[in-house]
């Protein structure tokens, strides 16, 4: 993380240095043409559906979808425009054509998500990939609770999570969470 420094000089000769700001990083989405499940692990600069995705990349009829709601982009913005994207959160963006996009925002530092007892859509909120035996849940896991990607699926025994290998929560990417309780997830 970059920070802005702004130097005063003042009238007797001294030197005061004053921390004016983070300047915002971004996130960078490697979006490929059809369907593709997404998170953010920044905390973006403003929730705003077209503040957050632009308009760079899309054409008409691209959509972003949550299990809240979803936008539509109509050519020119996205409609509704009330629709918000967080950190945290899973969304699933359709797109005719490939592209990478940037997000501006900053690193959150929260490790954490909350989830309800039942499905959840969510996405790793930290810039390193991790394995669900890594994951802890405020609740306790219990058997039968899952997690699924475009890639597989992991489901917890009661002792462990099966297949035991080969699965990862990447950073920029949504996964769906079965959990039987409600709680947070610390990643």
């Amino acid at each position: 993380m970059k920070k802005h420094l702004l130097t005063w000089i003042c009238v007797f000769c001294c030197t005061t240095t004053l921390f004016a700001g983070v300047e915002p990083n971004g996130q960078t989405l490697n979006l490929q043409a059809g369907w593709n499940w997404i998170g953010l692990y920044m905390l973006p600069t403003s929730h705003k559906v077209g503040d957050v995705l632009g308009k760079t990349g899309f054409v008409a009829n691209d959509i972003v979808q949550t299990n809240g709601g979803s936008s539509r982009f109509a050519g020119s913005s996205w409609l509704p425009g009330s629709f918000t994207i967080d950190y945290g959160k899973m969304y699933q963006v359709y797109v005719a054509n490939t592209f990478t996009m940037t997000v501006p925002g900053n690193e959150s530092g929260i490790k954490t998500v909350s989830v309800v007892a039942g499905w959840n859509w969510v996405s790793n909120p930290t810039t390193t990939a991790v394995t669900p035996a890594q994951l802890t849940h405020s609740a306790g896991w219990t058997a039968g609770d899952r997690i699924q990607s475009t890639n597989g699926t992991v489901t917890y025994t009661g002792s462990k999570w099966l297949p035991s290998t080969g699965f990862t929560l990447e950073p920029g990417k949504g996964y769906q969470i079965v959990s039987a309780k409600a709680g947070t997830i610390t990643f």
